[in-house]
Parts: structure tokens; C-alpha cells; sequence
């Protein structure tokens, strides 16, 4: 565990909440939402964006009730061991799956537009060293380098402002042209891109003993922002493409910042990807960071001792799902599971806790 003066502050809270959401999976944000949502894709993000809020509120409720134990030791608690146990793995499993379907994606996009020589085997391997290195060093080396990835991230993004000056607003009409259902559709979509954000009871610890109260007012900026640079993918990429192109476009914000035309850059698109891999490689390192602390917690192991025997195995998986491409078949039906999943979880340790709290006071008042 971390010194006082080692922990973290709110502010910095906001900068990995971020992190941990701008993974690779970004460059298709628009072709996914689009395709049930066409031109209104911008209104299934602040739809779909209800979901991070309202966990937020769950934990806003709980951290008070809490002290420094986790999720993973609120379910031991409250729920039984044995229970516990069986929750706080399939807590964990949305952590490893996430972290391995983005290495793979990740793999193909450097083998694709970035190391067309090298073969997927070796990007592979080196992104799951690097991975598996820095999740290894912990919480505060993890945030350090979250922070320069923040900035180098906002920087890139600010690029995209040039695509604006070819493109038409008359791509985003008609309005509601679609219905409410497709919006709706897009909306749960996005509880993907979300999902994961339920490790903020598993990082309060970290936090500051006299700035933990403000934490769910920094993790609600932390989700706003995260929401606006969502937003402007979306935005940026229907007004130059249009849903017509970005639908037959696997990586339509790619095929943007390929048409912006910068003299000293031969090749932007190779520049922007090459900057952009320690976003990508953030977002998996604080994933596995987070499934590799749940395990730590859940069986009593150091987590020092997890990488080396967990390295192989996600080595391996990343690698078979860059050759059998059936994430995102699963993507469609586990991820609203592990938001069902997450939402009873939490709600019922906040009941529980409740609970626990009143009949504390009760004996308390009797005595």
C-alpha cells in the first residue's frame, strides 16, 4: 500500500478515468455507433453515457459506507466467502477479456498501418511485454505515466480539428431520421466503451484520506470529459466522411486524420498511430493492472507473483483472437452481461452496506 504522500489526488483521478476509456477501440467508435444509429450517433453517446453516471452514483453512496475496503473485499464480507469468491472472478473476467481483445485489435492495427514488415507473432509479443512490465510496477508509476499520455493524447486530438476544413454539416441530417429505437440501440452499444470504470472501488485507496469524499465529483468529470471526446470523434468523423463512407470504413477515424494534408509529414496517419499506441497500450496496462489486483485480493496472492505465471496465457490469448477475429462477435453479448452483471453487484453491496450501517446504529442506541 501506498504512503499518504504517495497517494494520488482527485484531479488525478480525472486524467486515468480517461486513460482507461481512450483505447484503441476509439479509431472505430463511429463505424460501430453509426451502424445502428447512422447520423444520430451523437445522441446514443449522451444516452448511452447515463450508464457510467449511474454507477457513479452507486459508488458516490457506498465510499462513504466503505473505508478503504474494495469491491473485492465487500463481497467476501457481506456476500460470504465462498460467494465472494465466484463474484469478484466474474468481476475480474470483464478486465482480462477486455485487456486481451484490445491487445489483439492493437496487433492488427500496427500490423495493418504501422509495421507492415513485422510479423503479428513479434508486435504481439512485445506489446504484451510492455503491457505486463509497466501493470507490473504499480498504481503510482501507472499514473505517472498516465499523465504524459493524457497530454500527448489531447494534443493528437486537437490534429483531428484539421480534418474540418473539408466536410459539411449536411451530414448530420435529417435529424432523427432514424427513430428512437436505432438511437437507443446505439446507446447500448457505447456501455462497452463505458464498462470498466467499475474499478473505482477497487483504486479509492489510492486516493488521498482528505480528498476521497470529492472523489465521485471528480470521477463524474473524469466520465464527462471522456463523453465530449466521444463526442468529438463522433461529430468529427460524420462531418467529413458522412455514414455513407464511415460504413464501409472499418477504421473511419483513421481514414480522417489520413486526408489531413501536413507539409513536414510525408505520411500523418503513420505519426498520428505511432502516437497514438501508448494510448492504446494505457488503457490494457490499467486493465490488467485492475484484474491482477482483484485476483491479488481475492486469494490472498502478492500480486508480484501473478504477472509471470499470467504473461503466457495472455501472451496466447491475444494472439489466438488476432487470428480468429470473434471479439466482437463476443463483444455483442458479454459486454451488456457485464453491465447487468456490475449494476447488481453494486447496488446490491450499497443495500447490503446500508443495512449493515443501520442495524450498527440501532445496536449502538440500545447499548
Amino acid at each position: 500500500m501506498l504512503s499518504e504522500k504517495e497517494k494520488i489526488n482527485c484531479n488525478e483521478i480525472v486524467i486515468f478515468i480517461v486513460c482507461s476509456l481512450m483505447g484503441v477501440d476509439v479509431l472505430n467508435l463511429a463505424n460501430y455507433i453509426c451502424s445502428s444509429a447512422y447520423q444520430d450517433a451523437w445522441m446514443s453517446i449522451i444516452i448511452g453515457s447515463a450508464y457510467p453516471f449511474l454507477m457513479i452514483f452507486i459508488v458516490s453512496k457506498i465510499l462513504p459506507l466503505c473505508g478503504h475496503k474494495t469491491i473485492v473485499d465487500l463481497n467476501k464480507e457481506l456476500l460470504g466467502n465462498k460467494i465472494g469468491i465466484v463474484l469478484n472472478l466474474i468481476f475480474s473476467s470483464q478486465f482480462i477479456f477486455y485487456t486481451v481483445q484490445m491487445t489483439s485489435t492493437l496487433v492488427f492495427i500496427n500490423k495493418v498501418f504501422v509495421a507492415l514488415f513485422v510479423s503479428p507473432i513479434k508486435i504481439c509479443l512485445v506489446l504484451c511485454i510492455i503491457i505486463c512490465f509497466t501493470a507490473s510496477k504499480g498504481f503510482k508509476t501507472i499514473m505517472r505515466s498516465c499523465i504524459v499520455v493524457f497530454i500527448s493524447m489531447i494534443i493528437l486530438l486537437l490534429t483531428s480539428t484539421l480534418a474540418l476544413r473539408d466536410g459539411t454539416l449536411l451530414n448530420f441530417q435529417p435529424v432523427l431520421s432514424s427513430g428512437f429505437k436505432p438511437i437507443f440501440n446505439g446507446a447500448l452499444k457505447t456501455s462497452y466503451y463505458y464498462t470498466t470504470l467499475e474499478f473505482l472501488l477497487m483504486i479509492h485507496p489510492y486516493v488521498k484520506e482528505n480528498k476521497k469524499k470529492q472523489l465521485p465529483k471528480y470521477a463524474f468529470i473524469g466520465i464527462s470529459v471522456s463523453v465530449l471526446i466521444y463526442l468529438w470523434i463522433i461529430f468529427v468523423n460524420i462531418y467529413k466522411l458522412g455514414i455513407g463512407l464511415i460504413a464501409k470504413t472499418t477504421w473511419p477515424f483513421i481514414f480522417t486524420i489520413q486526408s489531413i494534408n501536413v507539409p513536414i509529414f510525408n505520411n500523418f496517419r503513420y505519426i498520428f498511430l505511432l502516437l497514438w499506441n501508448p494510448s492504446a497500450l494505457m488503457t490494457i496496462i490499467i486493465d490488467l493492472f485492475i484484474f491482477v489486483e482483484i485476483i491479488s485480493k481475492t486469494f490472498n496472492i502478492k500480486s508480484i507473483k501473478i504477472y509471470p505465471l499470467l504473461f503466457p496465457l495472455f501472451f496466447m490469448l491475444s494472439y489466438v483472437f488476432y487470428l480468429l477475429p470473434i471479439a466482437s462477435i463476443v463483444l455483442e453479448f458479454i459486454t451488456p452481461a457485464f453491465v447487468i452483471f456490475n449494476f447488481i453487484n453494486f447496488t446490491l453491496v450499497l443495500i447490503l452496506l446500508k443495512r449493515k450501517n443501520k442495524n450498527q446504529k440501532s445496536l449502538q442506541n440500545y447499548n
